[in-house]
């Protein structure tokens, strides 16, 4: 967890530490990777693989299965075939 612009280690498991953001506007993007909407600052793709760069220089890798989660969270700004290729994508603002 890290609120705010500060770092702090916490013992919990991810549910856990879901119950306690419940009210925080955030997604479970990965089997071990909850994120809140606010610490993104851009998407990456490549081919199907999505990951999503937080502000704190970390990048949080999307599950394929969650993919369409993070679409319809409106998380997204726009979306095209890539072919393959690399594309980022700015984030919509809040």
């Amino acid at each position: 967890m890290a609120p705010a612009g500060n770092s702090r280690l916490v013992l919990a498991t991810l549910n856990q530490a879901m119950m306690a953001l419940e009210n925080a506007d955030g997604l479970q993007v990965h089997r071990s990777w909850w994120v809140a909407r606010r610490a993104v600052v851009r998407v990456v793709t490549e081919g199907r693989n999505l990951r999503l760069q937080l502000v704190n220089g970390i990048t949080a890798p999307v599950a394929r299965s969650a993919v369409a989660i993070v679409r319809e969270a409106g998380w997204l700004t726009n979306e095209s075939s890539t072919g393959g290729r690399s594309t980022e994508t700015e984030i919509l603002p809040l």
